[in-house]
């Protein structure tokens, strides 16, 4: 079936008469510009010699014996002028006489050009002919000297499919633009020579490709009907027009000319499909521009290191097969606490929750790089990665508040090996962000390959060292790809110490724009677009942000324009600061998109494009909740002149009264139905902070100072733990012992949950008060009208 509808006539005229006849009539003498078009008008049942506009001058139809079209202004493509098909054979001499090109439809079945003389008179051809640009002119500033394309991966992403490379953009733009971009990068914007072309990116959407797809969806191509009716489509090559193949498919119902403004040809991959398809739209939408050449050889990208091959698995035969927790390698511990765990966890090192995921300070067995990688995950785990300078301190916190690790070095999962010029984490499969990294002086250090963090005196650093070496580690359990977005929301929170009203913050266009947002907050934003995929070093990543617009949008092509809109005035903030950088785009989005970014940010909490990082659950029940000074590190404890004097006159106050036991003052109060946080407030109100016995002594006293008074339960200071069996008093810094608890085995003394250390009257112990379905430092602090079971308090002086 022909694309193009022919006006014939039989009336003999000279070439140039032929083609003033046709353009008084709006339309233009015979260009062909493919052999499926001449294959077309083979099939016509005109019998003749017709005249065309081709010529073998230039396309000023000068003498320069250049193949052109003149009626459109193309030169005759290399490829259609050396086909043999394309022209009658002939043993005539060639004469200089014969410049114009006919077309010979009078011989069976053989049809093709001829070369006639320009002043003869033959019948001609008319056609409609599309607009293509006239220019295609490649930027020579974008390649080196050697002609490759200099920062080739920064274009998009390129395919070879067939017999051809294919560049499938990153930012969207209109159809003339998109074609002037290709041009630009030395290639010709997306057309398909047949329906095997068509398939071959179809192919693209089905299977593992589908489940992987790294691309957009929607793109444009080279095909318009512009300056011709319905149905005329051409691809627009740099050679001129080229008319479709009929095998070619369109999406169901299209082309509709919707508006009676649709003349461009867009074409949209559809993941788990039969087909690649087009439709028309209007050409000056944004659809992401698409590219192809004849198949080259793909640069060689730049060197990424070399991480181990084999899989990241878990050793099942050390996993109890009921519960798919870690057995136990000591059987006594085991009977001893298998109340509540029948695991051995902490043998392998110590187990915290910090940072968002759950780490083990893995110290039962010094290994290489390697070996601690596939340690790690025998247990369930990763080898862990600081991909950022948030992770970093979060670790340094975490390393410096326990004792017991404030000394020792601790393999990760980065490496160069391999590309000595770019470190990568592993476990991630992703380069290291250099700026945010914090290295010891004079690492990394060449030759040595493998990276470890230096925990010393407060301080962690990264640091290299030969792979070989047998040090400790750190694992971690890693996030599956079907994190939802809260799970990385609250990761991101606690590396970069965000509060639940901040994120509350970032959804509120209004409330944003006049808050004081800190820089934790704006990198917290970078966390979290950098799990889902949408932030990488350096900025936005642009394929897969435009890659939510699209899904976003669902196919509604206005929606679609106004969030490519959008992201081409966001797209481009600028700063030093990555994450001032996702501050300001996320800012600019939510101004002038709210429902898009409102949608985005709802798809990708159920999207699979977060962390690549794959774990199997953790391999313990849970890991005991240590410790901390929860009230102090967030209220000042700050002393109240007018406090302490009504106490030092009247030996009493609202809340208690003055107790003296060995020539010492103290205070004794009961808080009622408030909270604890009101008798820490108050202790420090006096000058005195919550009592902290580190004795059996220190109990019998604090037993005379309540007089045995009910409730049992006195609300004593805060612990701080400092490693796994050790924990401080938070204002005295003095240890406890373990003596003073009231039961035998150490792990129980960090059960699950949160809780509070208090002193039973009866049992001259410390015991624990603990909520087990709830956080118990979270109901203090949003204390609302529960029944605390911490009546009584004791404050001592300091």
């Amino acid at each position: 079936m022909c694309t193009k509808n022919y006006f014939l006539s039989n009336m003999a005229v000279t070439r140039n008469e032929a083609t003033l006849r046709c353009e008084s009539m709006g339309i233009a003498l015979l260009a062909v510009t493919s052999l499926d078009e001449l294959n077309c008008l083979a099939s016509l049942t005109a019998v003749g010699t017709f005249w065309t506009s081709g010529s073998n001058e230039d396309l000023n139809c000068d003498l320069e014996h250049k193949f052109a079209w003149c009626s459109i202004g193309f030169n005759i493509s290399t490829e259609l002028v050396s086909a043999t098909q394309f022209w009658m054979p002939t043993t005539a001499a060639p004469s200089t006489l014969n410049r114009c090109l006919a077309l010979d439809l009078s011989t069976a079945p053989q049809k093709g050009m001829v070369l006639r003389n320009c002043e003869e008179s033959l019948p001609y051809i008319c056609h409609f002919s599309v607009d293509c640009p006239k220019q295609c002119n490649k930027n020579v500033s974008l390649f080196d000297a050697s002609g490759n394309l200099i920062d080739k991966n920064s274009y998009g992403v390129w395919l070879n499919v067939g017999n051809f490379t294919y560049l499938l953009g990153n930012k969207p733009m209109s159809w003339s633009s998109s074609w002037q971009q290709c041009c630009a990068l030395g290639m010709e914007a997306l057309n398909l020579e047949d329906a095997a072309e068509q398939q071959g990116l179809s192919s693209l959407t089905i299977g593992k490709n589908a489940t992987d797809w790294k691309m957009n969806f929607n793109y444009w191509t080279s095909g318009t009907r512009k300056g011709a009716p319905l149905g005329h489509w051409s691809w627009c090559k740099a050679d001129g027009p080229t008319v479709f193949s009929p095998s070619l498919t369109w999406e169901r119902g299209q082309p509709d000319n919707k508006n009676g403004n649709e003349s461009c040809v867009h074409f949209r991959f559809v993941l788990n499909a039969t087909a690649a398809i087009m439709t028309d739209r209007n050409c000056t939408n944004r659809y992401i521009y698409a590219c192809k050449t004849q198949l080259t050889v793909t640069q060689k990208p730049a060197c990424v290191a070399s991480c181990p091959l084999n899989k990241c698995r878990r050793d099942v035969k050390l996993f109890n097969a009921s519960n798919n927790f870690l057995i136990g390698e000591d059987i006594l511990f085991e009977i001893l606490i298998n109340i509540y765990f029948d695991t051995d966890y902490p043998s392998y090192g110590e187990w915290y929750d910090s940072c968002g995921r759950s780490i083990l300070t893995y110290t039962k067995t010094k290994s290489s790089w390697k070996n601690a990688r596939d340690r790690c995950c025998a247990i369930g785990l990763n080898l862990t990665p600081i991909e950022s300078s948030g992770k970093l301190n979060c670790i340094s916190k975490l390393m410096t508040k326990f004792a017991s690790l404030t000394v020792g070095d601790y393999w990760l999962s980065g490496t160069n090996l391999g590309c000595t010029s770019n470190f990568r984490w592993c476990t991630l499969d992703r380069d290291f962000v250099n700026p945010e990294l914090r290295w010891k002086e004079g690492h990394p250090v060449k030759g040595l390959n493998c990276v470890y963090l230096e925990a010393r005196n407060e301080s962690s650093l990264l640091a290299t060292a030969d792979c070989a070496e047998e040090k400790n580690f750190l694992c971690d359990v890693g996030r599956s790809a079907a994190s939802s977005q809260l799970q990385i929301q609250s990761e991101c929170a606690e590396i970069w110490n965000i509060s639940s009203y901040e994120i509350d913050l970032l959804s509120n266009d209004s409330g944003l724009s006049s808050a004081n947002v800190s820089l934790n907050l704006k990198c917290f934003l970078k966390c979290v677009g950098t799990e889902v995929g949408m932030f990488k070093s350096g900025g936005v990543s642009s394929i897969e942000m435009l890659r939510q617009v699209e899904i976003a949008a669902e196919d509604d092509p206005v929606k679609m324009e106004q969030g490519f809109i959008a992201y081409d005035g966001c797209s481009s903030k600028k700063s030093d600061d990555e994450c001032v950088v996702a501050y300001e785009t996320y800012k600019c989005g939510l101004k002038n998109e709210p429902d898009l970014v409102a949608k985005i940010v709802n798809n990708s909490a159920q999207s699979d494009n977060a962390s690549s990082v794959v774990a199997q659950p953790p391999p313990l029940p849970c890991v005991p909740k240590r410790r901390s000074c929860w009230m102090s590190d967030r209220y000042p404890c700050t002393s109240n002149a007018t406090v302490i004097n009504t106490f030092n006159s009247q030996g009493k106050d609202q809340f208690g009264s003055r107790v003296i036991v060995n020539g010492r003052t103290y205070f004794f109060g009961t808080v009622g139905n408030t909270h604890a946080i009101a008798a820490f407030n108050h202790c420090c109100a006096l000058g005195m902070k919550l009592f902290e016995p580190a004795t059996l002594a220190d109990l019998q006293l604090a037993l005379k100072i309540s007089n045995k008074q009910t409730p049992f339960n006195i609300l004593l200071g805060e612990t701080e733990s400092i490693d796994q069996t050790r924990e401080v008093w938070c204002r005295s810094r003095k240890l406890l012992p373990q003596d003073i608890y009231g039961y035998s085995t150490g792990i129980l003394r960090y059960p699950c949950t949160e809780c509070v250390v208090t002193f039973h009257v009866n049992l001259l112990k410390l015991l624990l008060v603990n909520l087990p379905t709830a956080n118990i430092h979270e109901m203090f602090y949003n204390f609302t009208n529960w029944s605390s079971p911490l009546k009584s308090f004791i404050c001592e002086q300091l």
